[in-house]
């Protein structure tokens, strides 16, 4: 009997993670409420991603203008100030224990506003609505924000914005990451933003440096 030996056939398919890029605005997976990589349907609490395409396509520059459109949580809560967040979380104001960065609880800066951390720097925020105190200790019964750094990936990444706006507003951000060596098993990522202006107040300036530089090693099992 002849046979017939066909060409083979390579099927590639990136699945999500709660840690890595999301593609486009809808996310399925999530980490805040479990503190594992747990797809968003199967967790029995109310959350919301808002991802790094939704950022770039709403021009985001603050977690404050990221969360205009999240249900129960509120930025600018004592109006525009470049120095902190001021945050709402189902009405409970500023309590210790609503922002988070990768899981780890930011204290006040000054007893009203959170440390301001660069949105560039993020590849995503989670927004966990209620008590949350099971995992966290002592968090806001509100809920909690937690801000998740953008980290080292296999493919290049290579990416420049240079941008202008009011008020002799300048910027420049950066971002690169990628492999160290040939199998991959050292990843690096560098990722850079900085900015200076006025604003709308006379004599209050908006200046601003932000540096992150990251490394992932997954050697062999």
């Amino acid at each position: 009997e002849a046979t017939t030996t066909l060409d083979p056939i390579n099927i590639q398919e990136r699945v999500e993670s709660a840690f890595g890029t999301v593609d486009g605005y809808v996310a399925t997976q999530g980490s805040t409420a479990t503190k594992t990589d747990t797809p968003l349907i199967e967790t029995p609490q109310s959350i919301s991603v808002i991802t790094k395409d939704q950022m770039e396509a709403q021009a985001v520059d603050s977690l404050n203008s990221a969360l205009r459109y999240t249900p129960g949580a509120t930025g600018n809560l004592y109006g525009t100030d470049n120095r902190g967040h001021g945050l709402q979380m189902r009405g409970i104001s500023n309590s210790s224990g609503v922002f988070y960065k990768d899981g780890l609880q930011l204290k006040e800066s000054n007893f009203t506003l959170f440390t301001a951390l660069d949105s560039y720097g993020a590849e995503r925020y989670e927004i966990l609505r209620g008590p949350a105190s099971v995992l966290y200790g002592q968090a806001s019964p509100g809920g909690i924000i937690n801000y998740v750094s953008k980290r080292p990936t296999e493919e290049n990444l290579r990416e420049i914005e240079l941008g202008a706006g009011s008020f002799d507003r300048y910027e420049g951000k950066f971002d690169f990451s990628g492999a160290v060596n040939a199998d991959k098993s050292l990843l690096f990522r560098f990722t850079g933003a900085a900015h200076t202006g006025d604003t709308q107040t006379d004599f209050v300036e908006d200046d601003r440096i932000f540096i992150a530089p990251a490394l992932t090693w997954q050697p062999d099992a």
